[in-house]
């Protein structure tokens, strides 16, 4: 194996790998040097592929400590490994050990009084590789050891330690006679009477309230990350801009304290022209982003310049809590705030701009000349996207304080996307972090059979290590910390992930092996911290074995009705599903039950191509039209519909008695929890999402065609959760 497939094997690049078909895909040397060059690697020519393989395998070998060591919580013998000359015993080194409450360990030690692992020759230079003892029984956190050789300070060395449990939070038992239950909406999603187009954080507390009326114990919700804000077209809540912040879209305006403290505000609210505007988004039939944030923008610029004078000049408490928030987020806030101001800046000046990449030279990161004269010349437009963010922090606490108040016990379950836009805030303000040049996408699956690019540029495992995991780990702690349970979209991407060259198709992609067992450590760690349960969502091509992998960490699997089927197709039975599993009966890139019972995902497929031949398509309706009649039989089964039920499995229309059928099939499992999506509750036929598309279908756009204050009053959504309330 020459040079350049052993740095690929080092790093993780899998040379092949087989998709749900059977089909094997052989990884070609261009794509293979692309990928390499995207995780930072001089590939170039023979000679220089050549130092980089060396470079690499000899990096932990050339410094004392490796950047982190990541320990069982379980085990009372920690240790780390250290890197000395050979044959020095008497050399002698001190170590101080700082845990995360400010404890210190310290200690001295000769090299002689160690045991030695290994050795090896690096630079001409006789090295040894010794286990280092720490002290026993460390208490779960982020701890930071320094090794210092006595008399020569230049060979300090730091490493972070990180202790960590191996499983996660567990979902607390249900109620005596009863189960977790919940349900999912796209929060924009929601129609209300008060709200100025799509929903907001207010209509999240109203809907909590509600759900809780029904006996839920827990609401779910798409991705609530920091978007681009205002954007018509690029909405999709799983290609954030930035996964630690929160889209500011969801600010309920007239709900900011200053709005009620600013007349100007409110007279331009109750002016005509404003409520002919307001009316208009209020009765569009999908949400029109573009429109609802121009109208939001313009009262919060009104609310932050109040919010300015009369606040921030006089000192008051609402001051100095703005103040706190902003020293607490820190760089990260600066870093948001500069980027969103930018991004407005740049698309009120031309729509056709959209991330960095089209932004004019000079703007390519925060450090960047024209970057820099715009923080001087704009601090007011700066710190106004820190008051939004400030003001959406607020609001979403408070939507989860309205939880646990009407009796959540779970609270939210949120949704962690799988990455972040390539042209967004997360990237641009640390982009050391990524690997730029590649998108994270997924093969051919059942999903999309063509396979996808999503466009979200992968955090780089090389630099992770390095960073001591710091960017994963913030993100993590940033949507755990307002979750009682937290979905990991594509959870598959902790083992590995599929990458596609820009520019290229699903076709050139290749696998990329990821740290698994620190990864799922650190999600463990984050999970407890937060109490926070963690679902973790493995659909499309799961490796053997990961599933019992994530079992074994407390991670509740995620399962979907479609793809519960023995391999004669026919559907498991409800007691065949896990206990520690997230049960539904489908999701935002599925079809909902009465899609799928029509076959609608297919109409769309077939009419917009994405279908490989006219012979996929018939097959796929063939399929459908076989498994209604599975479906149908194992309701019957399983006691769910009578044997004179009178459903035609030929007939494409799902009747409400089906639709509660299979509502009632899922709720017998013994799953820990069991979530409805809100377009199975009103048994819509249209999905959230079709996979593969952006404009051909109305992803993310589409309302709900009834308010909030009625979504329960509807007799299916009685029905099922009548059904679910009995456990």
């Amino acid at each position: 194996m020459n040079a350049l497939w052993s740095l690929a094997d080092c790093v993780g690049i899998e040379p092949q790998y087989w998709d749900i078909y059977g089909q094997q895909h052989q990884l070609d040397t261009n794509t293979c040097k692309r990928v390499l060059s995207c995780m930072g690697f001089d590939v170039s020519t023979d000679d220089a592929t050549e130092r980089s393989l060396q470079t690499h395998t000899q990096r932990n070998w050339r410094r004392a400590l490796r950047p982190v060591h990541i320990l069982a919580d379980e085990r009372d013998d920690h240790a780390v490994e250290l890197v000395a000359p050979a044959d020095s015993p008497e050399t002698v080194l001190h170590w101080r050990l700082e845990l995360e409450d400010g404890l210190r360990h310290r200690g001295e030690l000769r090299l002689g009084q160690l045991q030695e692992l290994e050795r090896r020759e690096v630079d001409g230079a006789e090295l040894a590789r010794y286990r280092l003892p720490l002290p026993p029984y460390l208490p779960q956190g982020y701890h930071d050891l320094r090794l210092t050789q006595i008399g020569q300070e230049a060979t300090a060395a730091h490493s972070r330690v990180i202790v960590a449990p191996a499983t996660c939070h567990p979902v607390a038992a249900a109620s005596p006679g009863s189960r977790h239950f919940g349900f999912a909406a796209q929060l924009y999603a929601l129609q209300s009477e008060r709200n100025w187009g799509m929903g907001d954080f207010s209509d999240l507390a109203v809907l909590a309230r509600l759900t809780a009326e029904q006996g839920a114990t827990t609401l779910g919700l798409n991705p609530l990350h920091a978007s681009y804000t205002g954007h018509s077209h690029h909405i999709s809540p799983y290609s954030p801009s930035n996964r630690g912040f929160l889209n500011l879209a969801y600010i309920d305006v007239e709900a900011v304290p200053d709005f009620s403290a600013c007349g100007q505000a409110q007279q331009t609210v109750a002016s005509p022209t404003f409520q002919a505007r307001l009316q208009a988004v209020r009765d569009s039939d999908h949400v029109n982003y573009g429109a609802v944030w121009q109208l939001k923008r313009d009262i919060l610029v009104s609310l932050f310049g109040h919010f300015q004078h009369h606040e921030l000049a006089n000192g008051s408490p609402r001051a100095e809590a703005f103040k706190a928030f902003c020293l607490e987020r820190g760089t990260a806030l600066q870093n948001q705030a500069l980027f969103d101001a930018l991004f407005d800046h740049f698309y009120r000046e031309d729509a056709s701009r959209c991330g960095w990449q089209s932004w004019p030279e000079g703007y390519t990161s925060p450090t960047d000349s024209g970057t820099q004269h715009f923080i001087a010349s704009h601090p007011d437009a700066i710190e106004f996207q820190c008051y939004l963010h400030w003001v959406a922090e607020e609001q979403l606490r408070d939507a989860t304080n309205v939880c646990s108040r009407v009796g959540l016990s779970m609270g939210l379950y949120l949704d962690l996307a799988v990455g972040c836009d390539a042209g967004g805030a997360e990237v641009w303000a640390d982009p050391a972090a990524f690997a730029s040049g590649v998108s994270v996408g997924a093969p051919p699956d059942q999903l999309s059979p063509s396979g996808q690019a999503w466009g979200l540029t992968p955090l780089n495992p090389i630099t992770l290590e390095e960073r001591a995991f710091e960017p994963f780990v913030r993100v993590l702690r940033e949507n755990a910390h307002l979750a009682g349970t937290l979905r990991i979209d594509h959870v598959l991407g902790l083992k590995r992930q599929f990458w596609v060259p820009d520019g290229e198709t699903a076709a050139s992609g290749c696998y990329v092996r990821q740290p698994l067992d620190d990864l799922l450590r650190l999600v463990a760690l984050e999970s407890r911290r937060a109490q926070c349960a963690i679902v973790g969502e493995a659909l499309g091509t799961v490796p053997p074995g990961f599933e019992d992998r994530l079992a074994a960490s407390g991670l509740l699997a995620y399962r979907v009705l479609y793809f519960e089927r023995w391999d004669s197709l026919l559907f498991k039975r409800p007691d065949a599903y896990p206990e520690g599993a997230l049960v539904t009966g489908s999701t935002h890139d599925l079809p909902t039950i009465a899609g799928w019972w029509q076959g609608r995902e297919i109409e769309w497929m077939e009419q917009i191509g994405l279908f490989p031949s006219a012979e996929h398509a018939a097959a796929a309706r063939e399929q459908r039209q076989a498994d209604r009649h599975r479906l149908v039989a194992a309701l019957v089964d399983a006691g769910n519909l009578p044997h004179d039920h009178g459903i035609n499995p030929d007939n494409p229309t799902a009747s409400p008695q089906l639709l509660c059928a299979v509502q009632g099939y899922l709720t017998a499992s013994p799953g820990s929890l069991m979530v409805i999506p809100i377009e199975d509750l009103l048994g819509l036929q249209e999905q959230v999402n079709l996979p593969g598309t952006v404009d051909q279908h109305p992803n993310w756009r589409q309302r709900l065609p009834c308010t909030l204050e009625t979504l329960f009053d509807h007799n299916l959504a009685r029905a099922m959760t009548e059904r679910l309330r009995m456990g």
